[in-house]
């Protein structure tokens, strides 16, 4: 560690020699204490002491006789075995492993680490590294949670390895908890379940987005410090929205590995329902806004308590698209609907109501009378809820009807009577038409039938 033994080839005639022993190649300024000059007798080597350990030294030797002393030898050198290595205190401490560090030893080429479950290193209780060529850091690993590891270190060089190190004791971290099924799942939080970790004084959580937990951890769960609780709310979360939680135990500074990861989809957003559109007196379509990656609920009553509800919509469920076209209702019939979005963690809250008031039924009991050559006069039966109503007159009947109504009577307002006298006709025609029922919000009930 400190020595080493110089030997050369002897030289013909000789009588003794003479050894310089340097920390510089160029022997300039640089000879080690005692070993400059030096009368080492007939020898062929020489123990050289009293050195640094870890330095590279050279030396060269001149041989002497009567006549007189050679030039010096070409110069060898020697590299005495690295210092002890200072083990330093263990980080990235988990339950599974700990990173084991030490300060570097001058000129060593590598390092060995034993870590041992005995402070003693008794035969069987430790495991020797490989060969560790790069840094003065060593990663344990496999190791078990909560249980007391020791370490210690060697350096090496092509001289031979350094004693060992001092020792240095680890406790590890508890075991990782395990991470359960989120309960209490709302649009906006969850509510994050864990097991105990013995041993453990408290538990970290990181909840990230869909993003993961590299770039995407919530700014305010990120290794959140919970205390000893196994279950935490996380709240201000966004709806519809995918996020996933891990735990960690810790103990005296440690901190376990994560356990693993939960996945949780918050509920959706409630859903806006918008006003009806194709209303008759038999039906309407409802229609609200989307919500994303959802199916939809449809309720639909006559009150709007929701206290009684219409066959199938109590609720319809799995509906795909944001319309639902109804039929089969009553005629002049107030009618309400609301719209729940569900996603595989359940429902939303439900969507405002909106009010539909059906069309007044179509004009039944139509006859017509009083034929003039230039005039006839139509009657039927009031329609419950009718307001006015409204005629058309052409001069041909089914597809062709729309294409021919008479000017004066496209969509003409009759008002709110039963009988209503259709002139300024040309005597001999054939004329054909049909009425709607319309009610104080301005819905209009289907046609009725052509009449000639």
């Amino acid at each position: 560690k400190t020595s080493f033994t110089a030997e050369w080839d002897a030289s013909a005639g000789a009588t003794k020699y003479y050894i310089d022993v340097a920390t510089s190649s160029s022997f300039t300024d640089a000879y080690v204490s005692g070993y400059h000059d030096l009368d080492v007798g007939t020898s062929t080597s020489y123990s050289i002491t009293g050195l640094a350990r870890g330095t590279e030294y050279y030396f060269r030797v001149r041989a002497f006789n009567t006549s007189g002393t050679s030039a010096s030898s070409d110069y060898a050198s020697a590299t005495t075995i690295p210092p002890d290595p200072v083990v330093t205190s263990a980080s990235n401490i988990t339950s599974t492993g700990f990173t084991a560090n030490w300060g570097t030893s001058l000129n060593a080429t590598g390092y060995y680490v034993d870590v041992s479950t005995t402070a003693g290193f008794t035969s069987g209780t430790y495991t020797t590294s490989s060969a560790i060529t790069s840094g003065s850091t060593y990663s344990a690993t496999g190791l078990t949670a909560q249980k007391n590891y020791y370490y210690r270190v060697r350096a090496y060089n092509a001289s031979g390895s350094s004693d060992d190190s001092g020792i240095m004791s680890v406790v590890l971290a508890p075991d990782a908890p395990t991470a359960n099924s989120a309960t209490s799942i709302t649009a906006s939080s969850f509510t994050a379940h864990w097991s105990t970790s013995t041993g453990a004084d408290g538990y970290k959580i990181d909840v990230c987005n869909s993003d993961g937990f590299t770039t995407g951890l919530l700014l305010d769960y990120s290794s959140k410090d919970v205390g000893t609780a196994t279950s935490l709310v996380i709240t201000g979360l966004s709806s519809g929205v995918t996020y996933s939680y891990r735990v960690k135990a810790y103990s005296a500074g440690r901190t376990s590995d994560n356990s693993n990861s939960v996945d949780v989809l918050t509920k959706p957003a409630a859903p806006t329902a918008v006003a009806a559109s194709l209303v008759n007196e038999n039906g309407f379509t409802a229609n609200w806004n989307a919500v994303v990656n959802t199916t939809y609920s449809l309720y639909v009553s006559t009150n709007n308590g929701f206290t009684s509800y219409v066959s199938g919509y109590n609720p319809k469920v799995g509906i795909a698209t944001t319309t639902e076209s109804l039929s089969g209702l009553s005629p002049n019939t107030n009618y309400y609907y609301r719209v729940l979005a569900n996603n595989t963690s359940g429902a939303s809250s439900y969507s405002g109501s909106i009010n539909v008031l059906t069309a007044p039924a179509i004009p039944a009991s139509v006859t017509t009378s009083s034929f003039t050559n230039s005039s006839f006069t139509i009657t039927w039966s009031a329609s419950d809820g009718a307001t006015k109503y409204f005629i058309d007159v052409s001069t041909k009947t089914d597809a062709d009807f729309d294409a021919n109504i008479i000017t004066d009577y496209n969509n003409k307002n009759m008002g709110n009577v039963t009988s209503y006298t259709v002139n300024e006709l040309n005597g001999g025609t054939v004329y054909y038409y049909r009425l709607r029922a319309c009610n104080s919000v301005g819905t209009n009930s289907s046609n009725s039938n052509i009449v000639s």
